[in-house]
């Protein structure tokens, strides 16, 4: 009984979101995810309501020679703002990356979890995941 309580626990404490304000990799238009993956470009939304870090990519392989090919946005976001993104182009994990021109929206809800040219499994979700796991294994092996 004692195991199942604490389990119970565990796993709401996991759901409950601090006070704190969400972090996000704020960076535009960079050619190259590795230049803003730094402690350097982390930011604290700004605002309560800003609970979304939102990656915007622009790809287009005949773009004059001059310019970039690539262009990678991050920022803050509402969620509701993001999703519309994604609505009006497409979910980066969806856009067909090979052929010469793409445009993709990602919306994520953790901190720094924009990190990646598109939407990663962050090591808070892979524990949320885990704890859910291990509470229906409890569960399971009770009845």
């Amino acid at each position: 009984m004692a195991l199942r309580t604490y389990s119970l626990w565990l796993f709401v404490a996991c759901l409950v979101k601090t006070g704190l304000s969400l972090k996000c990799y704020s960076c535009e238009q960079t050619h190259d995810n590795r230049l803003c993956n730094t402690d350097k470009w982390v930011v604290d939304c700004p605002q309560a309501e800003m609970d979304t870090c939102m990656t915007t990519i622009d790809y287009d392989k005949i773009r004059e020679p001059w310019h970039q090919k690539m262009k990678i946005e991050k920022t803050c976001s509402v969620k509701s703002a993001c999703e519309l993104e994604q609505e009006s182009g497409l979910p980066c994990w969806r856009a067909d990356m090979t052929g010469d021109k793409y445009a993709c929206v990602d919306c994520c809800w953790e901190d720094k979890c924009n990190v990646a040219g598109a939407v990663a499994m962050t090591p808070q979700t892979t524990l949320l995941w885990g704890l859910v796991g291990a509470v229906v294994l409890v569960l399971v092996r009770m009845k």
